[in-house]
This record gives C-alpha cells, structure tokens and sequence, in this order.
C-alpha cells in the first residue's frame, strides 16, 4: 500500500514527475524526476491517477497480457496505476509554459503552426504525426532521450539523489530510473551505473564535471541539487532553481569560500555544420548559448566568466584540459552585474566556434582573498540555433540616435515582439529570433521621414525547404497626430488601446489652448486606437 503522486503544475510549468510517500520515513521519495530525463507520461496537472488492484486484465501495449489465459484457480491479482487526461496548454502566470525558449504568446504570431507548436492549444510534444517544427533548433547537450526524439534539448539538469541508487538493491537501479551516479561512475574501471548528470571522472564526457583550479579531483565548490536558502537567506541563495528541482551552485546551502577557483564544465557537444546531433538537421542559423544564472558577488575582485575549450586530442577530451585552446565567449564579470535575487536569462552568441567538432563549455568563479556572497547558479542550459536581424536606422541628416525600433509579427501586425534602441550610428539588432517571419517598424522623436536600411529583409529563420521568410521593412512617416475640437481652458484625456479587447490606457492629459487641440503619439504601435474624453467638469 503507498500514496502515489504524479505530474501537477507550480503555475509556471507542468512537471511528469512520480513522487511515493514512505510511510516508515513520513517522507516523499522522487522515484522520477521530471524533465529531460523523466519516463514518465508527457507533464500535465489535474488528470485522474488511480490504483487498480486487479489490473492483470487490462490490455497492454504489446498485447501479449496473459491474465485471461491463465486458469481461473491460478489467476491473481496484478496492481497498477492508471493515468487518464489531464489538462496541458498555457499557464496564465507562465511566459513560457512549454521551456522552449518562445514566450507563448509569440508560438503562432511569427508564422503559424509550421513555424512552431501553440501551447495554448497544446503543450504536448510533438510527435512524428504533427506538422510542427521545434521554432528553435537544439544541439544536444549531455542529452539521454531515445534517438529520434526531438525534445530533450534544453539540459534542466533534474535526477534522482545519490541516495536513491547507490547500492545494486535500490530502486532507481531495480527499475533503470535515472539517478546521480556519483560517486560510482567511473568509465576508468568500467563501473558506470547510470548517466546521472554529474561525472565523477573528467573522462564521463556525457555528463557534465566541475573541480577546483586545475586539479585532477572533482570540486567541492559546485554542487548539484536543489539550493537550500535556510542558513543564510534568499539574499545568498536562491529559494528554487529555475525550474524544477535541481541546479548548480558555488555551495547550496551557503556563500563561497575565499580564494577558490570554481570550474563547471559542460558535456561535450559539437557544433559542425550540418548540424548532425540536433533537433534539426538543416538549420542555418547560427548558434547561442542559452541558460538561466542567479548570480550574487561580493565585490569587483571576485569574478564570474564563460570559456569554451576547445580539445584537439582524446586525451585534451578526456581530462578536459586544452592547453591554450580556448575561447573567451563572456567576459569576466564582477558584482555589478549581479541578479538581486532574480535569475536572469542570458544568450551568448557561439559565431566564433562555427564548425567546431569538440566543444566543452566551463564556467568559473574566481574569488579573491577577502569577502564572499551567494554565488553563482546555472540552470535550465541550451544551445539553440536562431537568426538575427540588423541593421540602421537613419533620416536625411544621418544616423538616428536613441530612436526606438520594433520587431513586429508579419502573422499579427499588431503584435509587438520586441523594441531596443539604436546606438550612436544607427544600428539596431535583434538576436536569437525562432523560425517565423518579421517585419520592422521605427519610432523617433525626430520630425520628418526616416528610413530602415537595408530596405529588403530577406532571412531564412529555420530549416531549408521552408520558403524564405520575408523581414519587409517599413517607413514610416511623421508620428501619428490626434486631433478634436476642443473647449479653451477644459482639460481632456487622451486615451489609447493597441489591439481591441485590451483596456483603455491614458496617453495623456492636455488643457485645451484653443478650439482645435492637436497631440503628437510618437510611440504609436501598429493599428493603435484613440478617444477623447472629458477630463474635467
């Protein structure tokens, strides 16, 4: 007899995991973590789970069952679970229910179901029978799901405990679960219990490895689990990991020590063109890093920075150690970029590894002698392939400075993905763009027209076969001016709507100068809305 609980939601994701409540303990036991290595059902909350005490009639999948062939005075009862329904799609409180990197609300506005699955209609995998594309592309990283299988790509870092497998009787081992194999694994003996998530040996190239400074042993700096904030606070560790359970840390439960060289390095991934080991084979897009980071540094000696190695032998790949050949992809970086007590979605672009065959990828804390803080936290870690558009932004007496620039769904023109703002000269970007297609538009407080160069967009965001995907640009003329006749010396309210449906925002409150009262909207969007109405008696 056991209470079994499975999958739900925390508001942001839906989880598959299968928790047992242990009645000798008074504890719940994970016996399948959820994620990328659950083997679980797909994730869903509300569904109905019941326990069939005589279930040895049921079909199987196989349809091999032998119940009704046995005699009936040798019949017995076979236990199981049985898992109906369930509810999937968007989380109200969630910008992106699915993790695939897409806020939801953009699945179908940049091009439809070929550009991408809608998790409002469906958070579901997708499957062979489906005419969804993945809207980014995924190299896999220390990914362990079936071949063929196009999820798995974003490395969420969940497993069982070490606890849970490490002699030949526990569970995880009975039943082939994913557990943390450390620290049994060891490739060197051929001892190699389960593909956990943390090697034990730099030699577990699959998995990913972390040691202090240059050693040969395994750090203690980095840990893998779920952060634990209850002997120093929320200021110095985070209360969650990003999603799910588990995360790196520099020390779960506390600041790091002085004077450490922290290293965390990935499993080994490739980035050859094509892109063999990926959710999509031919996708010429270039390449990110992606992850989430909780970071918290004492002060501006203590530092935080990315490096891909870069080994050229099997033994540089085995020990993981490169020699000269590595690549700085982010800087060092000290306090002033810490994440007050947030995580933070960081993209790094891979341009200068194109066509690299064997890449590790190694984060390091470098602390100095005196004061320490919470530290830094890696979760949720990707590499994904998406495009980019760029460009500049000018008028008739040259560059426009801090002139605003939207990136606008071609689906949903009045759908505003993205705005960011030009530099000195200029020029504007937007970075790691899924498949769909685009269109721009400008913002300036500057009078008279202005124009968007190059004037033909053309970029291919995703796979070859898939009809170029057209970024048309657009020229816009003076701000949008509202005009209406007006009482002198009454006050009106301006107010605004971008798509019907939304409430009523106020713009502005303008007192009446004469019986024509104009307003000039210079961060008008597409298809914007106005009224006027009385403000005052």
């Amino acid at each position: 007899e056991a209470l079994v609980l499975f999958g739900g939601t925390d508001g942001k994701v839906y989880f598959n995991d299968t928790w047992v409540y242990d009645h000798d303990t008074s504890r719940w036991i994970l016996v399948n973590p959820s994620g990328e290595f659950s083997q679980g059902p797909s994730p869903r909350a509300f569904a109905s789970f019941v326990f069939a005490q005589n279930a040895g009639g049921s079909p199987d999948p196989t349809g091999t069952n032998t119940f009704l062939d046995d005699d009936p005075e040798d019949r017995c009862a076979t236990p199981a679970a049985y898992l109906f329904g369930g509810r999937v799609g968007t989380l109200p409180t969630s910008p992106d229910t699915d993790a695939d990197l897409i806020p939801d609300g953009w699945e179908h506005a940049v091009g439809g179901v070929p550009a991408g699955h809608d998790p409002r209609v469906n958070a579901l995998l997708p499957t062979a029978d489906t005419n969804e594309l993945l809207p980014f592309c995924y190299v896999r990283i220390g990914s362990v799901l079936p071949d063929g299988d196009t999820r798995g790509t974003v490395a969420d870092l969940e497993a069982l405990s070490y606890s849970e497998g490490d002699f030949p009787y526990d569970y995880a081992r009975l039943f082939n679960l994913p557990y943390q194999g450390y620290p049994l694994e060891s490739p060197a003996t051929g001892d190699v219990f389960a593909s956990g998530v943390d090697g034990y040996l730099p030699e577990c190239t699959n998995l990913w490895y972390h040691r202090d400074g240059e050693g040969a042993g395994p750090g203690t700096v980095w840990e893998l689990g779920p952060p634990d904030p209850s002997s120093v606070g929320t200021d110095a560790v985070p209360a969650y990991a990003h999603s799910g359970r588990w995360c790196f840390g520099t020390d779960l439960n506390g600041r790091y020590p002085n004077g450490v060289r922290a290293e965390l390095y990935s499993p080994l991934f490739s980035l050859q063109r094509p892109p063999v080991d990926a959710t999509c084979t031919n996708n010429s897009n270039s390449f990110y890093l992606v992850f989430y980071e909780w970071l918290d540094l004492s002060d501006s000696n203590d530092i935080v920075r990315v490096d891909a190695l870069l080994p050229r032998s099997p033994a540089q790949i085995a020990t993981r150690k490169v020699g000269n050949n590595v690549v700085t992809i982010m800087p060092a970086r000290n306090s002033t970029w810490n994440t007050t007590g947030d995580w933070r979605l960081v993209a790094v672009p891979l341009d200068q590894l194109a066509n690299e065959s064997n890449v590790y990828i190694r984060f390091t804390l470098l602390s100095d002698s005196s004061g320490n803080a919470g530290g830094w936290y890696i979760d949720d870690v990707a590499i994904a392939s998406g495009g980019e558009i760029a460009g500049l932004l000018t008028n008739s007496a040259g560059a426009l400075d801090l002139a605003q620039v939207v990136l606008l769904s071609s689906e949903s023109p009045d759908t505003v993905l993205r705005n960011t703002l030009t530099d000195s000269s200029g020029a504007f970007e937007f970075g790691l763009l899924p498949l769909g297609s685009y269109r721009l538009g400008a913002v300036s407080t500057i009078f008279g027209p202005f124009t968007l160069s190059p004037t033909n967009w053309t970029l291919t965001l995703g796979s070859t076969g898939v009809p170029p995907l057209v970024v048309s640009s657009v020229t816009p003329g003076y701000p949008v001016t509202i005009s209406w006749p007006a009482v002198p010396g009454l006050s009106y309210e301006l107010q605004y709507v971008d798509s019907l449906g939304d409430p009523w925002q106020t713009l502005a409150i303008v007192t009446a100068a004469g019986t024509n009262e104009v307003w000039y909207d210079y961060s008008a969007a597409p298809l914007r809305m106005y009224r006027v109405l009385m403000a005052g008696p």
